[in-house]
């Protein structure tokens, strides 16, 4: 076990290695129950989300499929996307002093 890393995704537990998201082209920390829950960070859940929109409708089936760690709990990919679009603000673009932050 590689116990100088936290999990990436619930940052409660120790990483038992480094692994490929399969939400986008980074590698995570995860612990055990992340992995075998085929979690992801929420960060990795959110940037697709902001990328894509929020028309549910123009996501592919496989992405509701994903799950995330958030508030103490293992949701999946339409939970976390259903509290995020409850912010009015989420999709507006970034401020325009925060380019190249």
């Amino acid at each position: 076990m590689t116990t100088d890393l936290t999990c990436n995704v619930c940052d409660r537990q120790p990483a038992v290695g480094v692994a490929s998201s399969a939400l986008g082209a980074m590698s995570l920390a995860y612990c055990q129950q992340c992995l075998l829950e085929n979690a992801d960070a929420t960060y990795m859940l959110a940037g697709n989300i902001y990328s894509i929109g929020p028309n549910p409708n123009d996501y592919a089936d496989w992405f509701w499929q994903n799950k995330t760690f958030y508030e103490g709990r293992y949701m999946t990919a339409r939970e976390y996307f259903d509290i995020l679009i409850q912010d009015p603000h989420f999709f507006d673009p970034p401020p325009e002093d925060s380019h190249g932050a």
